[in-house]
């Protein structure tokens, strides 16, 4: 039995809206706390994290203590988010203050255009991956946080 947050998403899907905004398919598909439990969701919640992180206190994912509280998140897209979107990471990757805020528009746009294809075509991907586990944040620590102390 599904829960009404999956019941929501599941009519949503129905529906095949195509035009929704980042913030509204962070609403649809992004629960209050822990994992989405889509492919989809989780990528919005990953986007999400990036852009509180660095909106609110400054944080660079692949820089000093935005390694911690979002590198993980950077690192789940890379390896998670559908080919193609690489070159976006990239720029992500940047420590300038402009590039970076560019390369996370591009990003928001991207992933927002991707997930709502998801949709249209009914495809939402059940998915119980966490961008939050250990492995995620081991793998930004080993690739930033030695660069990060040069």
């Amino acid at each position: 039995m599904g829960t009404n947050h999956d019941k929501h998403v599941e009519e949503e899907i129905k529906s095949n809206r195509m035009d929704l905004t980042f913030e509204e398919l962070l609403t649809k598909l992004m629960p209050d706390n822990g994992p989405a439990g889509t492919l989809e969701g989780e990528i919005l919640r990953a986007v999400n994290r990036i852009s509180y992180r660095y909106y609110n206190n400054g944080d660079l994912p692949t820089r000093g203590y935005g390694i911690e509280t979002s590198g993980h998140a950077l690192m789940f897209l890379m390896y998670k988010a559908p080919r193609g979107m690489h070159d976006v990471f990239e720029a992500c990757e940047t420590h300038q203050k402009g590039k970076f805020e560019t390369a996370l528009d591009t990003l928001q746009l991207v992933i927002t255009k991707w997930v709502n294809e998801q949709f249209a075509h009914g495809e939402l991907k059940k998915d119980n991956i966490d961008m939050c586990s250990r492995s995620f944040q081991n793998m930004a620590d080993a690739r930033w946080k030695e660069k990060d102390s040069d």
